[in-house]
């Protein structure tokens, strides 16, 4: 699935009305963007604007998160 741009601006996911002089302040991506990395930022932009659908893919996605997590706190 694909958001489109009025999804987008209704649902504040990459700008928020909040602040006009910084409209990504308030927004969902501010809100979870933990990214280091400009890549970082444009995968995550990417996972926001076109969510996933399929289950097995879903279920995949939270395994690797899961796994990322459990190698960051062995750390």
């Amino acid at each position: 699935m694909i958001l489109d741009s009025q999804s987008l601006i209704h649902l504040e996911i990459l700008e928020s009305n909040l602040n006009p002089n910084n409209p990504e302040e308030g927004s969902l991506l501010k809100f979870i963007d933990r990214t280091s990395s400009p890549f970082g930022k444009r995968m995550i932009k990417h996972i926001i604007c076109a969510p996933l659908m399929d289950h097995d893919s879903i279920n995949d996605r939270l395994d690797a998160i899961e796994d990322m997590n459990l190698l960051q706190k062995e750390r």
